[in-house]
């Protein structure tokens, strides 16, 4: 047992370099959050703020490696999709986290601008509320989710990026999002 403990502890401690990965970078992005029911037409969206960090690993300019943890906090604003009051509400506040890859794909005759998509998994940390006519589910804990990215890296040196990140909470019908913007810190 005690040589178990001191082999994780060496692994955990020990930096090293893993050959696939080219280059290492920390994104950091801000912005809008919301989230709304999956499932249902009556949808009531409310809203707040997002924050979340990343560090890239960047296997090829194509494809990267990326753990993340946000934050997302949303408030009870009475008003459905389409700005009319409702009874219905649909929370988060949490810390999500969890694993995603990256494909970017770059936009052709142009060498500041490109797109990439997103996939992982992960889990959130907190509590959710999801009432509309069909559910009325309340939710502390821990919960699956999967993340999903379409975005747009921008500048001279593709620091900038732009994009609507997805939280799709199956077990809640819940999707929780981002409008983020952010900026990459490369790290040598």
């Amino acid at each position: 047992m005690k040589r178990t403990i001191l082999v994780i502890v060496l692994l955990v401690t020990m930096k090293g370099t893993a050959q696939f990965i080219k280059e290492r970078a920390i994104d950091l992005s801000v912005g809008y959050g919301f989230s709304t029911s999956t499932y249902d037409s009556d949808n009531a969206i409310d809203h707040s703020f997002y924050l979340q960090g990343e560090y890239a690993f960047i296997i090829t300019k194509y494809l990267d490696l990326r753990p993340y943890i946000g934050i997302i906090l949303t408030e009870v604003n009475g008003k459905d999709i389409d700005g009319y009051p409702t009874i219905y509400k649909s929370t988060t506040n949490a810390i999500v986290t969890g694993g995603k890859t990256r494909l970017t794909i770059p936009v052709p005759f142009t060498s500041w601008l490109s797109t990439y998509l997103e996939i992982g998994i992960g889990a959130s940390w907190g509590r959710f509320e999801n009432f509309t006519p069909n559910d009325n589910i309340k939710k502390n804990g821990v919960i699956m989710h999967v993340p999903a990215t379409i975005g747009f890296i921008f500048g001279k040196k593709r620091k900038f990026n732009f994009a609507p990140t997805f939280y799709f909470h199956n077990s809640i019908k819940q999707s929780s999002a981002g409008l983020l913007f952010g900026i990459n810190f490369p790290i040598n």
